[in-house]
């Protein structure tokens, strides 16, 4: 889908790349390093405010933004029309190009305003709660916000300013989670979660077009986005059906069951899956552009590809292990005691958060490589399949929900990763081999940790207590384990050496 750039087109630094060839490794682990830790802290952010809002609001009040959100969240990616990876993965752009797919992204993002707005009394009889309709009103600005930010950010990424990134993520979640604390200390109930969403959306935006001082001009036929576009709506229909329709858990609960299930569910979800978004998010963030610059380097793309799947299973594989063995600490610290009954299901959401640390494996190669073809042709048979499986679990109850839906993806991912690598660097046991060390170390490491959970040795004051020494024993024995598996002192001296990377060049 690459395309040459025109005889007139003006070097402009805003859109060159080739400066990051220069220390290419050293920039590569220096943002991923900087994008994880920003990705950290807004974790942080997020969790300690997670325990505020769930003892100031009601499952209900989560239930009802979440009615309202996985019906938005299914138009999201055309906000985006995967013209943020096409911008990330083609090698060279114009001033002119980036205009015209900025006025795509905005003219997208104010019809799926004006229909999400028009179908706000249907979203409201479809769940029975008159509520909704002004809820949808406010929301539905996120669209229109949205597709303004979307090639500012994506030329963020493309130049692996990483940093500045960092900065306007977090300070905007700093600023958005006090507001909504500040609101739902006040009262506003389900409003508070309204205005997070719509004030953090808002406040990207903003930064974003500060940093990059990115004004587009009057958008141009013949500028060669054609290709640019078809790769995005390639995308942007891909993770709609296969990324996006895993949300109609919430939808069908809280059609069947309403607001109150549905909001144990929809915090059980957030919970255990956002940690893992948090992870993926950033390290998928670096690799998209860094294996997208080494697309003409089979040998350099495989090696980069498999150390960042090392990377990333290294941390969700324990984490998912660790919240399975350790739910019902981890719900009564940090959402309280009225959402006990999220336990049971945040345990059956397992298998999804498997499944989930595994995606960007299949979705690094496809979007790298400017398939998005073949991912949007895969997607098509795996979404009904992910839809069955969550409308068998329906028949039981939100657990039901949770296992069907866990079971219906991993079995999507062998197949989904023989398809992916066909005609592309590598093999598809590759990501497999990189999963298997921190799988079996999680393993391990998890089965002391459930015997501590159920049949604890001592008793303990507090749930904060016996997590934090959960936490404890989990961590040192996956490291030992980590370390003790065949070639770990290998892989430990090449992180080491990694490390060297972290320091500025020159």
């Amino acid at each position: 889908m690459n395309e040459p750039t025109t005889d007139n087109h003006q070097r402009d630094p805003l859109f060159e790349t080739d400066h990051l060839r220069d220390d290419f490794r050293g920039r590569t682990v220096r943002g991923g390093t900087i994008t994880i830790a920003a990705e950290a802290i807004k974790f942080i952010i997020t969790m300690g405010s997670l325990p505020i809002l769930a003892r100031l609001l009601s499952p209900d009040d989560y239930g009802l933004i979440a009615m309202v959100m996985v019906i938005a969240s299914l138009a999201t990616e055309f906000t985006h029309m995967g013209l943020s990876a096409a911008t990330i993965q083609q090698k060279d752009i114009t001033r002119e190009q980036i205009s015209t797919l900025f006025w795509v992204n905005a003219l997208i993002g104010v019809v799926l305003m004006v229909t999400l707005a028009a179908l706000s009394p249907v979203i409201a009889w479809f769940y029975k709660e008159p509520q909704l309709v002004n809820l949808t009103l406010a929301l539905s600005l996120a669209f229109l916000i949205g597709g303004l930010s979307v090639q500012h950010l994506a030329l963020l990424r493309r130049q692996m300013k990483f940093a500045s990134l960092a900065r306007i993520e977090i300070t905007a979640a700093v600023l958005a989670v006090g507001g909504a604390i500040t609101a739902a200390w006040l009262g506003a109930g389900f409003w508070s979660l309204a205005i997070m969403h719509l004030s953090r959306t808002f406040l990207i935006l903003l930064g974003a077009a500060l940093t990059t001082r990115f004004v587009p001009s009057k958008p141009t036929r013949a500028t060669g986005t054609r290709a640019m576009l078809r790769f995005g709506f390639n995308l942007a229909v891909f993770n709609t059906l296969s990324l996006k329709v895993r949300d109609f858990d919430r939808l069908l609960l809280g059609r069947v069951l309403g607001s109150g299930p549905t909001g144990l569910y929809a915090n059980a979800h957030s919970l255990l899956l956002i940690p893992l978004s948090r992870i993926n998010l950033p390290l998928t963030l670096v690799a998209l552009p860094t294996l997208s610059r080494l697309q003409d380097e089979p040998d350099r793309f495989r090696l980069y590809y498999k150390q960042g799947i090392l990377m990333l299973t290294s941390i969700t594989l324990p984490l998912v292990c660790f919240a399975a063995t350790s739910a019902p600490q981890i719900v009564t610290v940090v959402l309280g005691d009225q959402w006990l009954d999220a336990i049971p299901i945040f345990i059956a959401l397992a298998p999804a958060a498997l499944a989930v640390s595994l995606e960007p494996a299949s979705r690094w190669i496809f979007v790298s490589t400017g398939n998005t073809a073949r991912q949007l042709r895969f997607g098509l048979i795996a979404a009904p399949f992910t839809l069955l499986g969550i409308v068998i679990g329906l028949q039981f109850g939100p657990v039901s929900v949770a296992l069907g839906l866990g079971i219906a993806l991993l079995l999507l991912r062998i197949p989904e990763l023989i398809y992916c690598f066909r005609f592309t660097p590598g093999h598809w046991s590759d990501p497999l081999r990189a999963a298997a060390r921190p799988f079996c170390a999680a393993l391990i490491a998890g089965a002391p940790v459930l015997w501590f959970a159920l049949a604890p040795p001592i008793e303990l004051s507090h749930p904060a207590i016996t997590l934090a020494l959960q936490l404890a024993m989990f961590s040192l024995i996956y490291a030992a384990v980590w370390i003790a598996l065949p070639g770990g002192r290998n892989e430990l001296r090449q992180v080491l050496a990694l490390a060297k990377d972290l320091k500025p060049a020159g």
